[in-house]
């Protein structure tokens, strides 16, 4: 599998959390990191390590975490079910359900679920 780092366009390494962590919680999971740009994602467990999003810096990391806090708390409190939830935001971000994932967000993309859904 390839990926890509969207930050230089270098081709990503797949390490285990070793590399990434001081403390030995992730060490048994999978990342794909681009060493030079400090860029990491995580991988499915089970999926042959397939990304489960795009490659982000610290700072994107931060937002994307944030984002799913508010998004799961919003349907974990309500009567609301998770996949009517993916729907608004779907329709909130103007992308089809396939492609509206927060780990494929950007910071702006990021700001707009935290303010959406974190009302």
């Amino acid at each position: 599998m390839e990926v890509k780092c969207p930050y230089c366009g270098r081709d990503a390494e797949l390490v285990t959390g070793d590399d990434i962590y001081t403390t030995n919680a992730f060490n048994h999971l999978y990342f794909w990191m681009c060493g030079p740009c400090a860029a990491y994602v995580g991988t499915h467990a089970g999926k042959k390590h397939k990304p489960m999003g795009t490659l982000a810096k610290a700072d994107l990391r931060v937002l994307r975490r944030k984002a799913h806090a508010v998004f799961d708390s919003t349907w974990r409190e309500t009567n609301i079910s998770r996949s009517k939830m993916c729907d608004r935001m779907s329709a909130l971000m103007e992308l089809p359900i396939g492609k509206c994932h927060i780990g494929m967000f950007n910071e702006e993309q990021c700001f707009k679920v935290i303010e959406y859904f974190g009302g």
